[in-house]
């Protein structure tokens, strides 16, 4: 629930901008919002970390939604690559 919040805010702030730095900046900015808006679901979210070091179940459920994340942030570099804002190498990388 809580990462879905997070993530339903971002796309939602991504989905306002059209152009691809535009739209990183308000990806970015979503994480900052996000922080001052919903307090309680940051200190959950940091406790699920702490889960994640000694519980490989958790580790696993993490991995795979911060790929979600990374993957939204590789397309938004591969696209604005394309349009020769960003540069077009290791988009992968440079997400993490």
């Amino acid at each position: 629930y809580i990462r879905a919040q997070f993530q339903n805010l971002a796309v939602a702030r991504i989905m306002k901008e059209t152009t691809p730095k535009s739209q990183l900046q308000e990806y970015i900015c979503a994480c900052f919002d996000w922080l001052e808006k919903s307090p309680s679901h940051v200190k959950t979210w940091i406790f699920f970390f702490y889960h994640c070091a000694s519980n490989s179940t958790l580790r696993e459920i993490h991995h795979e939604m911060t790929s979600m994340g990374q993957t939204r942030i590789v397309q938004l570099l591969a696209y604005g690559a394309s349009q020769g804002v960003f540069s077009s190498d290791d988009h992968e990388m440079k997400a993490k």
